[in-house]
């Protein structure tokens, strides 16, 4: 072990309170970094994880204003496939009085939907059964803002529909087509035809979520979907990017978040330099004290080299 490791050890152990604001701005820069980076990465490994059900399949078709024709579906239950349609929409829901009403993202959902995981409401039945004599299901959001119970009545579009219950989870919320900000309202497909929303009224998404036999040979199903549909302008979004919304979402969050904290780390670099520089003229006596018995001057250089490399590392 050399000399000047010894002798920046021996000098260190009495001078560390001077190093408190050095130490204080580099730990907060980085553990600022790492937190981002280490809070984004876990969510982005939670969405690669639950991916199908985020997706709500193995991969989801969507189309906007034009709804799917019966070839596609009769191609893909060929395969073994199960097929779920739903419709997205943004209407407005008013109470039946009219005297209130809210912007909603309105749900439109076939007897097979979910193909994974379920909807569950604050009721103790099947939430399919809910929809029974024009039921409809809504946020829970939407119990406060319009005044709401089960059992209302509420008007969409030229249709009444009943208030069955209040929705508590959505599994393929976060995998929608479009990122919704509006409180969720959810219909069955037999009942959208009364709405009058097919006839135009704004746009309409529509979406076909697939679950396969064998979720192995997604990739290879998916190429020769798109190669079977060619023609069609369809958007396809698999397990592999379930919900590109979030993601991008988060990524540019992570993004902005590190240059936050990197703009730390270059503010603290003030608190450093000073930190580093009171450090140094304390050290003034020391050095001369060294220089006085004959030290070399490279060894005196080592030293404190030494002092700050421990410090940064």
């Amino acid at each position: 072990m050399s000399q000047s490791f010894i002798y920046a050890l021996r000098d260190l152990r009495g001078s560390f309170k001077s190093f408190r604001i050095v130490l204080a701005c580099l730990i907060l820069g980085v553990a600022a970094i790492g937190a981002v980076v280490m809070t984004g990465a876990s969510i982005l490994n939670s969405i690669n994880t639950n991916g199908r059900s985020i997706l709500g399949g193995d991969f989801v078709i969507r189309s906007i204003q034009i709804p799917f024709g019966q070839d596609p579906i009769t191609w893909l239950e060929n395969k073994n496939a199960r097929v779920s349609q739903t419709i997205e929409i943004r209407a407005m829901l008013a109470r039946d009085d009219l005297t209130q009403s809210s912007l909603v993202e309105l749900k439109v959902v076939d007897p097979a939907y979910p193909l994974f995981d379920t909807v569950k409401t604050d009721q103790s039945e099947n939430f399919q059964m809910l929809f029974d004599d024009q039921g409809i299901l809504l946020d829970p959001a939407l119990k406060d803002r319009l005044n709401l119970k089960v059992n209302d009545k509420v008007q969409l579009g030229q249709a009444s529909f009943i208030v069955r219950g209040f929705i508590t989870h959505e599994p393929d919320r976060a995998g929608g087509s479009r990122f919704g900000l509006a409180p969720r309202a959810m219909i069955a497909a037999k009942d959208f035809s009364a709405t009058g929303f097919a006839q135009g009224a704004g746009m309409i998404n529509y979406d076909m979520r697939v679950a396969l036999a064998d979720s192995t040979k997604m990739k290879e199903i998916r190429a020769e979907f798109e190669n079977a549909f060619a023609n069609e302008s369809w958007r396809i979004t698999d397990t592999e990017n379930a919900s590109p919304q979030v993601t991008n979402f988060v990524n540019r969050l992570m993004l902005f978040l590190s240059l936050v904290g990197l703009s730390t780390l270059l503010v603290g670099g003030v608190g450093i330099h000073a930190g580093m520089k009171t450090h140094f003229e304390s050290r003034l006596k020391t050095i001369a004290i060294l220089q006085s018995l004959g030290s070399p001057r490279r060894l005196i250089i080592h030293i404190y080299m030494w002092q700050s490399a421990f410090i940064i590392l």
